[in-house]
């Protein structure tokens, strides 16, 4: 089975109501919400909510600061 890819799961989380947003966000690795940020838009609800995700919060401002270091990672 492929792989699924980021983009497209980023666009579907999009169009989810905000609250479902950290349920999802619970079930993924660092790997994976990296992956995935890699596809939110700087004004996106996506990277609104990772930003204030309880689980993300602490680690958004050092993967911005890092952003091209992070994304080569998961590359």
């Amino acid at each position: 089975m492929p792989k699924p890819d980021p983009a497209v799961i980023a666009s579907q989380i999009e169009q989810l109501p905000f609250e479902l947003f950290e349920p999802i966000f619970e079930a993924l690795s660092f790997r994976d919400v990296i992956a995935l940020a890699k596809y939110a838009g700087a004004n996106s609800r996506l990277a609104a909510a990772l930003e204030t995700s309880p689980k993300w919060r602490d680690i958004w401002p050092t993967y911005k600061a890092n952003e091209e270091d992070f994304q080569t990672l998961v590359s």
